[in-house]
């Protein structure tokens, strides 16, 4: 049985540092198991210092069914309407394949 492609999207979030995990929970309650964090630092080019901060980089690939709902979820959870808070958007990715896993605890026929 060959896996289904379907059309998907990718959604970053640069975050502050520390913000990814409430947004990284968020998801999973949602059932949004394709999400990624890793730390990164950077500094805007409007930042008048040349000190560069710590951010937290989130990454989430999802059907594109469910792009903007979980658009919005991550921006609600990051909470972007605050100064400061993040910043995100949505690029489309080729495809994505669905490849379920098997549930905790089976063991391998293999």
């Amino acid at each position: 049985m060959s896996p289904v492609k379907e059309a998907a999207r990718v959604i970053t979030a640069v975050l502050y540092r520390g913000a990814s995990a409430p947004v990284l929970k968020a998801l999973r309650r949602a059932g949004v198991n394709t999400a990624v964090a890793c730390h990164a630092r950077g500094s805007s080019v409007a930042d008048q210092t040349p000190l560069a901060f710590e951010k937290e980089v989130l990454t989430v690939l999802i059907e594109a069914r469910r792009a903007d709902e979980i658009f919005d979820l991550i921006g609600q959870a990051a909470k972007v309407d605050r100064p400061h808070g993040a910043f995100l958007y949505m690029s489309r990715a080729s495809r994505r394949t669905a490849y379920p896993l098997p549930p905790v605890g089976e063991e391998s026929v293999e």
